[in-house]
């Protein structure tokens, strides 16, 4: 009976170490498809360092969003102008795009570049680590607007005003000093800068 009790406890230990570093998952297949003339989806495109995923979209329309998921070392191609482009869960993928109509979006990613020819409104990152945003339109890259949310290493390059073949890269602030100050209604209010390391 201990035999037997002794056996058991081990099954179940060896169970346990299996479920705690989780069993062998096939990977999914790979898609890149139009759904219902409302979105592209790009999800689960795997590549490696020395053989990336190229891929182009060139028959987008302006209501069509590009939705990228679970990719890793993918270039993706956008000739036309598109509604929005949300990229989630991927790393090391390049994207080249024409124009956006609202914005570029990306949550729980890292090592993504994003390259915009005209316009691209706004730029929304969450929890996205290591991004190069080069805006190359001379005049609609001053007007982008950028909100990052526990992101770091994010760069914006944009055209010199001198000389547009020049590109000047700018770093999004991750540190920040708040204090309080006067609100001039007698009283006070926290007022928050980026450290002088950003300025």
């Amino acid at each position: 009976a201990r035999r037997a009790a002794k056996e058991k406890e081990k099954t179940g230990a060896d169970s346990s170490a299996a479920a705690a570093t989780g069993a062998t998952t096939a990977p999914k297949e790979p898609v890149f498809q139009l759904e219902g003339d409302k979105r592209w989806v790009v999800a689960f495109q795997v590549g490696t360092a020395l053989k990336p995923i190229s891929l182009t979209i060139d028959n987008t329309r302006m209501h069509h969003a590009i939705f990228i998921n679970s990719c890793e070392h993918v270039y993706l191609n956008v000739t036309s102008k598109v509604n929005s482009v949300i990229v989630v869960d991927s790393k090391r993928v390049q994207i080249q795009l024409k124009s956006v109509v609202s914005q570029l979006e990306a949550t729980n990613s890292s090592n993504i570049e994003c390259q915009v020819a005209e316009a691209l409104p706004s730029v929304n990152l969450g929890n996205t680590h290591t991004v190069n945003i080069y805006l190359m339109h001379p005049t609609y890259s001053r007007e982008t607007e950028i909100v990052t949310t526990s992101c770091s290493g994010v760069n914006v390059n944009f055209p010199h005003e001198a000389d547009e073949s020049e590109l000047i890269e700018r770093a999004i602030p991750e540190q920040f000093v708040s204090k309080l100050v006067p609100n001039g209604k007698g009283g006070y209010k926290m007022e928050t800068k980026p450290s002088d390391m950003f300025t």
